[in-house]
This record gives C-alpha cells, sequence and structure tokens, in this order.
C-alpha cells in the first residue's frame, strides 16, 4: 500500500480537521504543521507528535513533503497555494479557492504550471443526505431538477467570538461558497448571472464591518434556478455542533431540491439524531461532519481529505478541482457586485 507525506499550514477554525485525517489514514504521514500563531501551531504539534514551522516556506521546502493543506482564513489563501505548487506540492485548500477571481486564477494557474493535484475542500459532496441527492437526480427519479433552495446560516457566535477576521470576509464567503458549489454540482451547470440583496443592521454596530446575510437568486445556463440564502446573525441560543473550539456554534442548513418529476427535501443541520441536556444547557451534537467514535475521528468532512489522500497517493484526479473553485468564486463575486449594485451581474 502506497503512502504520502502531508503537511498543514493554519491548524485554525478548520485546519485541525485536516490534522487529524492525515495522521489517522494508514495512507498518509502527518509531517508537520504551520501556523503564524505560534501558541497554537506548537500545541498542536505537540498534540500529534510533529514538527511545527511558524513560517510555512521553511515547511515548503521540506523535499519529503508530497502534499499540503492551506487552510488559513479564506482571504488569505492565494500565496500559500501559490507557493505550494510552485514548491511542487499537491494541494487541498479549504473553500472559498479565493475571494477575489484574480486570486482564484493565480491559484489554478500556478498548478497547471507546475504539474500538481489542485482540490477545493467542498466537503458537502461527501456529505451523505446531499450525496444521496446526487444520485437520486443521476438515477432521474426526480426528473431534471429545475429549482434548488438552500439555507446555510450560523448564530452571531460565527463573527463575533469565533472569527477574530470575520470583518475581513463575509458571510457569503464562510458559508454560501458551499450552496454555491452544490448547485453547480446537482444542476451539473454553470451559472450565467447573479441577482442578490444584503443587510446590515446586526453586526456593523458591534464593530464587526460585514453584512449581516445576503439573499440571492443565481440563473444557471440550461435555466436552473437557485434561490440562496446566507446569514451571521442567527440567535445564540439556536441549537449547535460539537466540534473541538467550535462547540456549540448554532447552525442552520437546509435544501430542496424540484426537479420535473419529483423533489428532494433535506435538512442536516441542526440534527436531532443525538440531543443533549444538561442542568445548564443543551445541544444537538455533530453527527455528520466531524465527529469523535470508537477511537476515530470520521464524517463527511474527515472524508473530504481522505479522497484527497488516495488522489495523491494513487496519482488521480480529485473529484472537486481548481476549475470547481474558480466557478463558485466567480458567482459569489457576481452576488456580492449585485447586492452593491441592486441589479443583476452576469457571472
Amino acid at each position: 500500500m502506497g503512502k504520502s507525506k502531508f503537511g498543514v499550514i493554519g491548524v485554525g477554525t478548520w485546519g485541525e480537521n485536516h490534522v487529524r485525517a492525515y495522521r489517522q489514514n494508514p495512507r498518509s504521514e502527518l509531517a508537520a504543521v504551520s501556523d503564524v500563531n505560534e501558541e497554537r501551531g506548537r500545541a498542536v504539534s505537540e498534540r500529534y507528535g510533529v514538527r511545527y514551522y511558524k513560517d510555512y516556506a521553511d515547511m515548503l521546502e521540506d523535499e519529503t513533503i508530497d502534499a499540503v493543506s492551506v487552510a488559513t482564513p479564506d482571504f488569505l489563501h492565494r500565496q500559500p497555494c501559490v507557493d505550494a505548487a510552485e514548491a511542487g506540492k499537491h494541494v487541498l485548500v479549504e473553500k472559498p479557492l479565493a475571494t477575489t477571481v484574480e486570486d482564484a486564477e493565480a491559484i489554478v494557474e500556478a498548478a497547471r504550471k507546475s504539474g500538481v493535484k489542485l482540490m477545493v475542500d467542498f466537503h458537502n459532496r461527501w456529505n451523505p443526505p446531499f450525496a444521496q441527492a446526487k444520485a437520486s437526480i443521476s438515477e432521474g427519479e426526480i426528473g431534471e431538477p429545475i429549482y434548488i433552495f438552500a439555507r446555510i446560516s450560523n448564530t452571531k457566535l460565527s463573527p463575533t467570538a469565533f472569527l477574530k477576521w470575520a470583518s475581513r470576509s463575509k458571510v457569503i464567503w464562510f458559508l454560501a461558497a458551499h450552496t454555491c458549489d452544490l448547485a453547480r454540482w446537482l444542476f451539473e451547470d454553470e451559472a450565467e448571472t447573479a441577482y442578490a440583496a444584503a443587510a446590515s443592521k446586526v453586526l456593523a454596530p458591534v464593530g464587526v464591518d460585514t453584512p449581516d446575510l445576503y439573499a440571492s437568486i443565481v440563473r444557471f445556463r440550461k435555466g436552473g434556478i437557485a434561490n440562496l440564502e446566507s446569514a451571521w446573525v442567527l440567535p445564540n441560543t439556536m441549537p449547535g455542533v460539537g466540534w473541538g473550539e467550535w462547540a456549540g456554534l448554532g447552525i442552520t442548513f437546509e435544501m430542496q431540491i424540484i426537479g420535473t418529476r419529483g423533489a428532494y427535501v433535506l435538512k442536516p443541520f441542526p440534527n436531532q439524531a443525538a440531543q443533549k441536556y444538561t442542568d445548564r444547557s443543551y445541544s444537538w451534537p455533530d453527527t455528520q461532519s466531524a465527529y469523535f467514535v470508537q477511537g476515530r475521528w470520521g464524517g463527511f468532512a474527515i472524508e473530504a481529505i481522505n479522497h484527497f489522500v488516495d488522489c495523491v497517493v494513487d496519482d488521480k484526479t480529485p473529484a472537486v478541482g481548481g476549475e470547481d473553485g474558480l466557478a463558485v468564486t466567480k458567482i459569489v463575486c457576481a452576488i456580492d457586485r449585485s447586492a452593491r449594485t441592486g441589479a443583476p451581474e452576469r457571472v
């Protein structure tokens, strides 16, 4: 059985899932981690018994490392991805690929020139409810999909407590990138226009300079319509998921897919498979994305990373490549422009 070495750049918000996945996958060897936050980076390196680099450039000089994950904040993906590609490392980058079309194109071009694999971690393609919906559509059970409604939102804890850099991003990058990718995947089509509106009444007054929410209509080339909503201002009392430092973060995630001969309805979060109540609080623990059971981490977020491992070891093309990430970046940029201009924007 083949085996490759991996490093992780950025071990904060979601990056430790990459560390866990590489550490336990029998086909991967976790070699090193890098994070500008030295306290956090060293803590993770000691927890998993691997080398720590404050500067990821030093890690990229290690010729034994075959691939890296880039899990830095979404607006800081370009440089580490380009540098990793130019160093000959295969790259798995957290969604979104980038927050500007220029940055996304630069990453895709760097990977192409260097001949390395580039995968964008749109892990909801491995999420069982969506994977089952995709299979149903492919088998023709609901006919041709013509309309998708998707909502993914977080409580105010996300931009005010968990994401220290929320003012440098937007909820459409952090959350709606997921639904944009799912719409492309389920329609098997590319977006043509976007018409959107945004609201800013909650976060700005408390010093978080980013819109509260976006509502968007995205029209696809073959006629499909996606109605996408994302908010960062749900009440903090909403039931939360339970992974790592994000334990207790409230989330709502739902989708309706209407086809010419049927429909598919999905409500993956908040799940009700498990509910925990104490004298002081309650939560509905995450049983899908990243959970610990029988001594191992599992869930669709881990499976997406395992797929990248297989692609590196077996020299396969990732299921979600750089062009997919670029397409989503173009959609989200059009949504953002439309919310500012008040008019439909070409993708």
